[in-house]
């Protein structure tokens, strides 16, 4: 049978020039031939030869796909062993080309037709697999490639496929859990091979990119037993680290440590990790690389999605493990600890605001957990998270490197506004005066800015954003710090009271918010009874200024939120 017909299909679908009448057509065309060919593996390894073009390879090798969805089981034992031979001796020798120059496509649905057919037949009718999966990914070759990446999507699949059997899902995992260790093993040797190796080769980097991908698949299912991977007779989480320096593959070594720190696992198990993610070492690591990074000019997406993965490992160490080993009454060790909690307050000053956004998570859940809140390690972090707070309280008036618009930004931001309200709330009744002396710094900088005179604020300028955020801030903190158990020092209170009660200006926005800081001490009238007639006065002479006759225009419905508030 001529293929040319369906080479020609094909054509059209993907060619600028075909309408979509024109196109429609030759799909229906593709479409029917799939379902009458009666000889789908041969037609399609037919289309499948390297010198066709990528797109009639494909469509090759979805033929070969659909055959072993849709007619695997009427085909003989005898077919099915034929077929399995024939596609990987093509894929062997001259099926495909070489690692790097072989195309994405053709890769990925290859990997796909594979998966089909491990999830049918392997291992009781496929039993040398493994070996051609490990002599292929010893020489880097396409075929190794296209292998590893089966299996990540087998370990998927055995989880995620609703068609799979039961008795079929339990004879999947009862194989792979029989050849783990020899499949790590296969991982790791490759993985080691590009530790040792700095210039190492396209063809290698793509092998141990697939072999991440396969831990990175198996660490997030929960059938897989992490602790192979990290514990002391284990060199999988060692050699990770060390290709997080690699920038080729530190992505892919990132998303299989975040898998294994997001993972529930025993209290042993705990501590292990933990104590393997805040060795010196690997802390060490993580302290150059965020520091390499933030030192760097140009922050591109993929360095950015980097740090933010890095970030999120560590967030899930303290949140997962850390916690964990508190909840089971574990020790946890002090100097280990006291390096995790610098690194994490590195990453919570970070510019970025998406990976201020992931950390803020961890303050707000150690500062909520019993077990940590009278810890004098955690309190000692404390005046630094509230300062840091407070300096990225007030919104960004203009998009940072890792926020595409301000639609993004102001939706990152009221989420992470929220969360600094709460975590401020927790501060302020933990350290009361540190986080009132933030309060007050960040008031004398405000009073200090210069308002414009010859216009109004409006909403997006520095003096609006500045007071509006600080109002709150205002309010907030101390409304927190009274609810503390430790004794809070009046006089600065009374201090910054009168620095506010002098300031004095003619906008009306910054009025309005510069009533609502005064509101933010109404709190404080039992400790500051002396300043309470003050600030009455002070209000009440805001509320009644004629600000229309500073300002022409401004009539007194304008002032209706100062007389709400």
């Amino acid at each position: 049978m001529s293929t040319q017909f369906i080479i020609d299909a094909i054509n059209c679908i993907h060619s600028p020039q075909s309408n979509t009448s024109q196109r429609n057509a030759a799909y229906n065309t593709c479409e029917t031939f799939k379902s009458k060919c009666e000889n789908l593996p041969r037609i399609g390894l037919e289309l499948a030869v390297p010198s066709n073009s990528a797109v009639v390879r494909h469509f090759g090798y979805q033929l070969l796909e659909h055959y072993v969805k849709f007619n695997w089981s009427q085909a003989n034992d005898s077919d099915k062993q034929e077929f399995k031979t024939m596609l990987i001796n093509r894929m062997m020798d001259g099926g495909t080309l070489n690692l790097p120059d072989e195309s994405n496509l053709i890769r990925n649905i290859l990997s796909s037709l594979v998966t089909e057919l491990l999830k049918r037949d392997w291992p009781q009718q496929w039993l040398d697999f493994l070996t051609i999966v490990g002599r292929n990914v010893e020489r880097n070759t396409t075929t190794g490639e296209i292998l590893l990446n089966s299996m990540a999507r087998l370990v998927e699949d055995i989880e995620l496929d609703t068609k799979l059997t039961p008795a079929r899902r339990s004879d999947l995992l009862r194989s792979v859990g029989l050849c783990k260790g020899q499949l790590v093993e296969l991982v790791t040797c490759k993985l080691q091979e590009a530790v040792d190796n700095p210039t190492h080769s396209s063809a290698l980097l793509m092998t141990c990119t697939a072999a991440l991908n396969f831990l990175s698949a198996a660490s997030s299912m929960t059938w897989f037993h992490v602790r192979s991977l990290y514990e002391k007779t284990s060199h999988v989480c060692t050699l990770l680290f060390l290709l997080l320096r690699n920038t080729k593959l530190r992505q892919s070594a990132a998303d299989v440590l975040y898998n294994i720190a997001a993972r529930k696992t025993t209290p042993s198990d705990n501590a292990e990790f933990t104590t393997f993610m805040l060795q010196d070492d690997a802390l060490k690591m993580v302290f150059e690389i965020c520091s390499d990074i933030c030192a760097s000019s140009s922050l591109n997406d993929d360095i950015v999605l980097f740090l933010r993965t890095l970030c999120r490992t560590y967030t899930e160490v303290g949140e997962n493990h850390i916690s964990g080993i508190l909840r089971n009454d574990l020790p946890l060790p002090k100097e280990p600890f006291q390096k995790y909690l610098q690194l994490m307050l590195i990453f919570y000053q970070n510019e970025l605001i998406s990976i201020r956004s992931v950390v803020i998570d961890l303050w707000v859940h150690f500062l909520n957990f019993d077990a940590l809140i009278t810890n004098e390690d955690l309190l000692m972090v404390v005046p630094h998270i509230v300062q840091t707070t407070c300096k990225y309280f007030a919104r960004p008036l203009e998009p940072a490197a890792d926020v595409l618009d301000n639609f993004e930004l102001l939706g990152i931001y009221n989420k992470l506004l929220s969360k600094m309200i709460s975590l401020m709330n927790m501060c302020g009744k933990l350290c009361p005066n540190k986080s009132l002396d933030v309060v007050f710094e960040w008031q004398r900088r405000v009073l200090g800015m210069p308002i414009p005179a010859n216009r109004l604020c409006q909403d997006g300028t520095e003096p609006f954003n500045q007071w509006k955020f600080f109002s709150i801030f205002t309010e907030k903190t101390i409304t927190a710090c009274l609810k503390s158990k430790t004794p809070i020092n009046i006089e600065p209170v009374q201090q910054s009271l009168r620095l506010l009660l002098e300031f004095d200006c003619s906008d009306p926005l910054v009025s309005y918010f510069h009533v609502s800081s005064i509101n933010g001490y109404v709190p404080t009238f039992k400790l500051c009874d002396n300043l309470t007639i003050p600030i009455l006065e002070k209000l009440f002479y805001l509320l009644g200024r004629k600000t229309e006759n500073c300002y022409p225009g401004i009539t007194p419905v304008h002032m209706e939120a100062l007389v709400n508030d």
